[in-house]
């Protein structure tokens, strides 16, 4: 499955995603219940979802230590 999104400049780029991405995203979309929005969103200490979601940087950061 491929994903288009908006690149640097508003360049339409499209990004192969794996099947098993795209299941593990619809599982947590209907799980969170999220139809609409922000998919990832911020957690407090307490285990609350919080705010109106991460922003690119910070899912950028999450990503550069887990794959470190």
């Amino acid at each position: 499955m491929d994903v288009v999104r908006l690149g640097k400049g508003g360049h339409v780029r499209t990004v192969p995603m794996p099947a098993w991405v795209k299941a593990a995203v619809d599982a947590w979309t209907a799980a969170a219940g999220i139809t609409e929005g922000t998919v990832f969103r911020a957690i407090s200490k307490r285990g609350r979802v919080w705010g109106t979601g991460m922003t690119a940087k910070v899912l950028w950061d999450v990503v550069r230590h887990a794959a470190a």
